[in-house]
């Protein structure tokens, strides 16, 4: 239980790099079905760095306020960047325009936040959470994700 949370997170970085990958896979291929696998993927990634945002980083600086103060500004950064080259490539994708070069930067911007969460953030939490700051974190994302399907 010493790396659940690195390995719940850890896993779901699996799957979203899988939709994003098929994604670019399939571009020219299939466009409509890449699209549909990036908007899984964009789904995907935006409620994983809500998840971040609104339960990790929060307990985070519940457990003492420099702890993991780093490793969450990190991660709050990294999630800015990529918000907003995933609305380049979704301006180009509207447009009907290529956005490989888009892309590609955001799976080097993909692979930079994945190792920093994996290797950094998520560690720090795994450490300062105890079982039962785990067990809220893990009702709360439930929650959260229940109101999101209605």
């Amino acid at each position: 239980m010493n790396r659940f949370l690195t390995q719940y997170f850890s896993t779901n970085h699996q799957r979203l790099e899988l939709f994003f990958i098929a994604y670019r896979r399939h571009l020219k291929s299939d466009r409509d079905f890449a699209l549909a696998l990036f908007n899984k993927f964009k789904r995907g990634m935006v409620q994983q760095m809500h998840w971040e945002e609104q339960f990790l980083i929060p307990a985070l600086s519940e457990a003492g306020p420099h702890n993991g103060r780093f490793a969450a500004d990190k991660a709050k950064q990294e999630h800015q960047q990529i918000r907003a080259q995933v609305e380049k490539i979704v301006a180009l994708q509207q447009q009907g325009l290529d956005s490989h070069q888009e892309d590609q930067v955001l799976e080097f911007m993909l692979s930079d936040h994945f190792e920093n969460d994996e290797f950094n953030f998520y560690p720090v939490c795994d450490r300062l959470f105890d079982t039962d700051t785990r067990i809220k974190l893990l009702m709360a994302m439930d929650n959260d994700s229940a109101a999101l399907c209605g």
